[in-house]
């Protein structure tokens, strides 16, 4: 992380105590435990918006596609002002990050504001965070809205995770749900999870 420039060496006054995320099996995101520093953030009521906000949009279309950010919020510079406020303890010493890290009360909706800004006028995707959905009749259609979400993409200096990417298909998986031609489904592995739960045995 420090090699990437996603955290530094920090001599600040302020210090939350270090918090690991889990990241897939394998993996660990180290950050903040900031519930004190969040209790005394400033609140920013912009929405993130629900699935079904664009569902509308999806009637006649066919090819769909998605993006995934990576690392979205380092994409987002803290206020020079304000890094020292995200210093955290290590067994190693104190460190800072100079862009948005989780754990921020703020990072989904300023991260959601940006994207929506990236992405305006744009009225053929949906982003959700970190998440873009892409969606037109045809793949010759998509592929051309593709190109002008890359190009916005390069005015921004986003960058997206290839890996997780899928490109003009006829359907999907999108936040946990299958979205194709017939609209938006659930994914069968998260309606078996309801369909196994035990049946309560007991009234209380």
């Amino acid at each position: 992380m420090l090699e990437k420039g996603i955290c530094r060496p920090s001599r600040s006054n302020w210090a939350s105590p270090l918090h690991m995320i889990p990241k897939g099996s394998t993996d660990w995101q180290p950050t903040g435990d900031y519930k004190a520093l969040n209790r005394v953030t400033k609140q920013d009521k912009y929405p993130v918006p629900h699935l079904q906000y664009f569902s509308h949009y999806l009637k006649g279309k066919n090819i769909f596609s998605k993006i995934v950010l990576v690392r979205e919020y380092h994409q987002i510079p803290v206020n020079p002002d304000d890094i020292e406020k995200t210093a955290f303890i290590t067994p190693f010493g104190l460190f800072e990050f100079p862009h948005l890290n989780f754990g921020l009360c703020l990072a989904s909706q300023t991260f959601q504001r940006f994207i929506n800004e990236v992405l305006y006028g744009f009225y053929f995707c949906f982003a959700y965070i970190h998440d873009i959905l892409v969606f037109d009749k045809d793949k010759t259609g998509d592929m051309q809205r593709l190109e002008q979400i890359f190009k916005r993409f390069v005015e921004y200096g986003i960058t997206i995770n290839e890996s997780k990417c899928e490109f003009s298909k006829p359907q999907v998986d999108f936040l946990g749900h299958i979205i194709s031609s017939e609209g938006i489904l659930p994914m069968s592995s998260k309606v078996k999870a309801i369909q196994v739960f035990p049946k309560p045995e007991t009234v209380s």
